[in-house]
């Protein structure tokens, strides 16, 4: 439950956003120079997936440790 905990806090959301942005930037900058496409596409999709779920507050892997999807469940405020 400590891992839902904080993927529930503030920093653990900030973590999945910056985390989602970081590999954004990686399959532009593999898509820019001409890298694996399928590598670029994955890193944008992983990207944009870990940017989301942290903006809206649930984790999908909260459930597999016993937690709850719902961040707002384990934090509640």
């Amino acid at each position: 439950m400590r891992f839902a905990q904080f993927m529930a806090s503030g920093a653990g959301r900030g973590l999945r956003v910056a985390a989602g942005i970081i590999a954004i930037v990686a399959g532009i900058a593999v898509l820019a120079m001409k890298g694996s496409v399928i590598l670029g596409v994955v890193l944008l999709a992983v990207g944009a997936f870990f940017a989301v779920v942290g903006s809206i507050n649930v984790c999908p892997l909260t459930p597999i440790f016993g937690g709850p999807f719902n961040g707002r469940r384990v934090n509640p405020s």
